[in-house]
């Protein structure tokens, strides 16, 4: 199985999601043995990129702070804009996908500004799968345990963190009350 990295530290995306890593050649009087070095692919537009979900050597997801994702399927030669219709201006601060086709992408904002989207054509077509309708509501992150079971956490209410539940991959998703501290 493909081995799987996800990481959400702003710059460390921006950095990944800018950047390949290749082979180059070895200094003048150093080993045969072939250095890495790094070379850009890929800047986008301007955006500032809060995660990156990187599926295998071919495939990766990048979510922006303005409303965009991106995706490339061949190492990051190349990358698609697969936004959502109407997502300009949201927060895409967490991505997790499964391969080229399945993602889950969550949006972090105040209130309704907090969402869950989905797509099983490669963000060809998404789906609201989940809006916030309280408006103190600002969502942190999202992890998956497995294909169909994941959480979103989001900043504490009324002295309860923000915990949301999907038992079918992202398609639902539903309010978990906490005793977390």
């Amino acid at each position: 199985a493909p081995t799987r990295r996800s990481l959400t530290y702003a710059g460390i995306a921006v950095v990944l999601a800018g950047v390949g890593l290749i082979p180059a050649t070895p200094a003048a009087g150093h080993t045969s043995r072939t250095l890495p070095h790094w070379q850009l692919s890929f800047a986008g537009n301007g955006e500032t990129f809060r995660h990156v979900d990187a599926v295998s050597s071919r495939v990766a997801w990048l979510g922006s702070e303005a409303g965009t994702i991106w995706r490339t399927t061949d190492g990051g030669e190349n990358w698609m804009d697969v936004s959502p219709h109407g997502a300009t201006g949201l927060h895409f601060r967490d991505i997790e996908a499964r391969d080229a086709l399945h993602a889950v992408a969550m949006t972090a904002g105040g209130g309704s500004n907090s969402r869950a989207y989905i797509t099983s054509d490669g963000g060809g077509h998404w789906r609201l799968a989940y809006q916030s309708s309280n408006p103190d509501s600002f969502f942190d992150g999202m992890a998956f345990f497995d294909a169909q079971r994941g959480l979103i956490v989001g900043d504490p209410i009324d002295g309860k963190f923000q915990v949301l539940a999907t038992p079918d991959g992202g398609k639902s998703w539903a309010r978990v009350d906490t005793v977390m501290p």
